[in-house]
């Protein structure tokens, strides 16, 4: 009786992990059909000389706007020294 039993057992467990193969198979195959179509692109961030360069530039046009009572586009391109100072500053 213990032969039977272990051979019905041993039919089952090999089932089973037949079904477990065919499903982890499946899963794998349908996470490598998802990542297939991502691609990356590498933006470089620009050189600290560079970003210095600009900074320099737009406080001088800063400086104009000031001048001119022209707060609107002062108010911008004082938004835009702020991001170039954030990036310096890492």
């Amino acid at each position: 009786m213990n032969k039977i039993a272990q051979l019905v057992a041993d039919k089952i467990i090999k089932y089973i992990d037949e079904k477990q193969q065919e499903l982890d198979d499946q899963y794998f195959n349908s996470l490598d059909n998802q990542f297939n179509n991502i691609s990356y692109t590498y933006i470089p961030e620009q050189p600290k000389e560079t970003l210095e360069e600009e900074l320099a530039i737009l406080e001088s046009i800063l400086k104009v706007h000031i001048s001119k009572e022209d707060y609107k586009a002062a108010a911008i391109v004082h938004k835009q020294i702020k991001e170039i100072k954030t990036k310096l500053n890492k």
